[in-house]
């Protein structure tokens, strides 16, 4: 291999590994702010996550910028995939129940 191959493959590789970089930066970004969100199975995360980097959906840091509504759509469609609020949990956390 001359140098300009070798030249040429160093340029591509570096290419190469920023792009992947980039994107697992931004699927980190979309599991980080799917994962908070309280779904009952990995795999309601997984379906979310995967509609947000199908979409190209924006993100600053942790933040998904602008279209919430499909957050929102899957919250009202199937509302039974998210964990409910657990008293006892509360209650633990707490230290406090009063009625």
């Amino acid at each position: 291999m001359d140098t300009n191959g070798i030249r040429k493959f160093i340029k591509d590789y570096e290419t190469r590994r920023k792009n992947d970089l980039k994107a697992f930066k931004y699927k980190t970004n979309a599991l980080n702010y799917v994962k908070p969100l309280g779904l009952k199975d990995d795999i309601y995360e997984k379906y979310i996550t995967d509609i947000i980097i199908s979409k190209e959906l924006k993100f600053d840091d942790d933040k998904l910028i602008g279209d919430d509504n499909i957050v929102n759509q899957f919250r009202e469609n199937y509302s039974d995939t998210f964990k409910s609020a657990d008293m006892g949990e509360l209650i633990s956390l707490t230290g406090n129940f009063r009625i």
